[in-house]
């Protein structure tokens, strides 16, 4: 499942949810992020399918 999906379905009634449960789910979702945007192992462990058209290109000196 991509985090995209992870993200749209943790947001899937959040509105009905009350103050502590959407902290709650806000910050599950930033972790998420987080992990996701740490590196391609960490999305990897995550669940998380990196973007096909983006590459990180390292040691260029730029």
């Amino acid at each position: 499942m991509s985090l995209r999906t992870q993200v749209e379905a943790r947001l899937v009634g959040f509105d009905l949810l009350d103050a502590p449960s959407q902290a709650e789910t806000l910050k599950q979702i930033e972790a998420q992020l987080r992990q996701a945007l740490s590196g391609p192992d960490a999305a990897a462990a995550a669940g998380a399918s990196p973007h096909p058209t983006v590459r990180t290109v390292r040691g260029t000196g730029e």
